[in-house]
């Protein structure tokens, strides 16, 4: 009751669905009317203060930054700066929502979402995640309060980074909480009465069966359109043509900075020369490798000549082996060089550039291409240094008594902590070389299990981590090796094709030299391009932390002179202006002018003119359809020689299934409309539609249980565009809201 006091004193919140979208408003009984109480004065302005670096939106920014880097690792930086800006302005709207309706979350909310002391779901999952690699959950859970009392103590169970981790981690359990009670708040404020969920029922389940005609609007007579018209439309549907951020538009033309001749076979005789000379004389040819290649983590290991040359043979995956299967080069490796040659270079696509190869055949070897293996496997204890102290000390003492000729079986039964293994005295089975089967061990350990001079007495030390995070210290023993084979290591170095010093000068001088010869004229920049056979490309809706332009995907420099920014200073760049100097962005040098500045608010109306015209040019052909009253759908077919379509077992789901085209208006006209032919053509974003209903099969009333289902479900339902009507709120207050975007200054 005292939350609905407080929206009571805020005055009547009132929320209106238009459309699948919602507008939250507040109705101030001393005022005139409808005011966002977020937004639209100085009080309630959200800024992102990046530019000062303590304040905590930098600080909630960049972390938002990182965490959604992590979850969203193949997104661009530009996508990854737009989510971040949106999550850190939806958690400040949310913290000053709760702020303004006293919500709050105390520190014994807090800690009981760290302990569960009152009930033991109430635990945050993020906790016994964190501590996942030094105890089970149910340790954690027996530990909860101890642990808590530690943080708030001496703080001496675990290492200082940990209980930074632990702080953020509670900051942002604080910050979900926060955005969870608002969340609760705004969907239990939305109600269905069992009469709207009774209709919600019946429209899904109900089966009709129709008719209709549809006419395309492009094959209707244009309509005049005079200006008054267009006025009374721009000014009868103003936010439909609302800018929620300014942004500006650019014309450019691009000077690529591609290799020269002269670059690639400078490169080709540097790799035949130099490189391919000291990779022959290189003793350890995986560093060589990682020093001068362009792909250097690469896990080179040996393979039989028929895995290789055979695609159809086992280790179809494994990315050395079929980089190795790519090349017709290799068979003559094997076949006709000796171990030590290199070979090439030779051309490659390997990075989606001009890139150039070196072969260098490492080893041939007589090698098992199987082993049997027992081993003792202990479970690291990582939580203090101390602890994995102990874990080695453990290890070595063990690997000394079995030296000394200690039983490996009684070692397997009181140390091991692999079950699966111990009851067969460590026994893990056959493994091949480059088998998947032990993905826990890497094959950069594994592959010391195969060097030739091993034997069944030698008992060696690996650790390995399974994809729990959880680490093992090993002691292995090979107990049999299957018939040795010859085995081949080839190994290779990238290089791409990259243009020089010299050529990216050139490209510079010619840019340079335009922007001279441009100064000079008295065209605009589009005009003297185009004069100069130069394609002139565009890009429109640029806002200020835009990071690519189109074409071009890393031109934040670009970005950044569009608004003014040149270095450090920032000016007030007018519509005309171009670049003083070349900037350069993804192998180009860029020569870029503003055209136009789009500013927030209302759109000029001769901006959307042309689109107002086609809205009203629609509303004049439906009115004329109207008005012809048709008396049957042969009719309307016959009048615009239009074949008539039919549908069956059709509910208000289906409909929106087979509406690829988007025509909620005739969804609704279906679901809602009575049996028969309707003269009333049905307005959609596309066509008009002439239905005939023919028939609608009721299916039966609603269980209780089906309306409270529908009721629930309702206000967690997606809208058109695909989000929750919680979702779709935020958004709607975040738009309305005054946020001061600086964030260009930082980044």
């Amino acid at each position: 009751m005292a939350i609905l006091q407080k929206i009571r004193d805020k005055g009547l919140m009132t929320a209106i669905i238009v459309g699948g979208a919602i507008a939250l408003f507040v109705l101030d009984p001393e005022g005139d009317g409808f005011n966002l109480p977020w937004g639209n004065n100085e009080e309630n302005t959200v800024a992102l203060s990046i530019f000062e670096e303590e304040s905590d939106f930098f600080r909630q920014y960049n972390e938002n930054i990182e965490i959604i880097k992590n979850q969203y690792p193949q997104e661009s930086e530009g996508q990854r700066h737009e989510k971040a800006f949106i999550k850190t302005t939806e958690e400040a709207i949310v913290t000053k929502s709760n702020q303004l309706l006293g919500l709050r979350v105390t520190e014994a909310e807090l800690d009981e979402l760290q302990t569960g002391s009152i009930r033991i779901n109430n635990i945050h999952q993020a906790y016994p995640a964190f501590f996942s690699s030094v105890m089970e959950r149910s340790q954690y859970l027996e530990s909860a309060q101890q642990i808590l009392e530690d943080i708030n103590g001496d703080q001496r169970m675990f290492q200082p980074k940990d209980y930074e981790q632990l702080e953020k981690i509670r900051k942002i359990i604080r910050q979900e909480s926060q955005n969870n009670k608002f969340k609760s708040l705004i969907e239990n404020s939305f109600y269905i009465t069992s009469n709207e969920a009774k209709s919600i029922h019946l429209g899904r389940m109900q089966n009709s069966k129709l008719d209709y005609v549809k006419i395309p609007y492009t094959i209707l007579e244009d309509q005049e359109v005079n200006d008054k018209e267009i006025q009374e439309y721009y000014q009868k549907n103003i936010e439909k043509f609302k800018k929620h951020r300014e942004t500006r538009d650019l014309e450019f033309i691009t000077f690529p900075i591609t290799p020269s001749l002269e670059d690639d076979l400078n490169l080709q005789q540097e790799l035949s020369k130099n490189v391919s000379s000291r990779f022959k004389k290189s003793n350890n040819d995986e560093n060589f490798v990682k020093r001068y290649s362009e792909n250097n983590n690469n896990q080179f290991r040996y393979f039989k000549s028929s895995d290789i040359l055979n695609t159809l043979s086992d280790n179809q995956f494994d990315p050395i082996l079929q980089t190795l299967r790519q090349d017709s080069n290799i068979a003559n490796i094997i076949v006709k060089n000796n171990p030590g040659d290199v070979v090439g270079p030779f051309v490659t696509n390997e990075f989606g550039k001009k890139t150039y190869r070196l072969y260098k055949y490492s080893d041939k070897s007589l090698r098992s291409d199987s082993i049997r293996l027992k081993h003792v496997m202990l479970l690291v204890d990582r939580s203090s240094q101390e602890k994995l102290d102990s874990c080695r000390l453990l290890l070595s003492s063990l690997d000394s008594s079995l030296n000394s000729g200690a039983d490996f079986n009684d070692l397997v039964m009181q140390y091991s902590a692999d079950d699966a293994s111990k009851i067969r005295g460590g026994d893990i089975g056959w493994i091949q070389e480059n088998s998947e089967k032990f993905e826990f061990l890497p094959f950069v350990n594994r592959s010391l299990l195969f060097n030739d001079g091993m034997n069944t007495d030698t008992i060696f030390k690996l650790s390995s981590q399974n994809s729990q995070g959880e680490v093992f210290f090993h002691l292995f023993k090979i107990k049999e090796y299957s018939q040795l084979v010859d085995k081949h290591k080839i190994v290779f170095l990238d290089r791409i094709l990259i243009p020089s010093e010299n050529t990216i000068e050139n490209s510079y001088d010619d840019a340079s030299k335009f922007l001279e010869d441009y100064s000079e004229s008295n065209l605009d920049f589009r005009k003297y391009a185009e004069s100069n056979n130069m394609l002139v490309r565009e890009d429109f809706n640029l806002h200020n932390m835009s990071f690519s332009i189109s074409g071009l995907i890393q031109a934040r420099d670009v970005v950044k002179w569009l608004y003014g920014w040149s270095g450090d200073v920032k000016v007030n760049r007018k519509v005309g202006d171009v670049v003083s100097v070349p900037l350069i962005c993804t192998d180009n040098h860029v020569i870029a002018s503003l055209s136009s500045i789009n500013n927030k608010g209302n759109i000029p109306l001769e901006d959307v003119r042309e689109q107002i015209i086609l809205e009203i040019q629609k509303q004049k052909k439906h009115e004329i359809l109207f008005n012809k009253k048709f008396a049957s759908l042969v009719d309307v077919a016959e009048e615009y020689k239009i074949s008539i379509d039919s549908l069956s077992n059709v509910n208000f789901d289906k409909l929106k299934t087979l509406s690829a085209e988007n025509e909620p208006s005739l969804e609704g006209f279906v679901n809602s409309g009575e049996i028969g032919f309707s003269s009333i053509p049905v307005m959609g974003n596309n066509a008009i539609y002439f239905v005939n209903i023919k028939q609608k099969l009721n299916t039966q009333n609603p269980t209780d249980l089906q309306i409270n289902n529908i009721k629930t479900s309702s206000v967690q339902q997606s809208n058109i565009q695909g989000k929750s009507i919680y979702e779709s709120l935020i958004e709607t207050i975040r738009r309305n809201s005054l946020i001061v975007d600086n964030r260009d200054t930082e980044f």
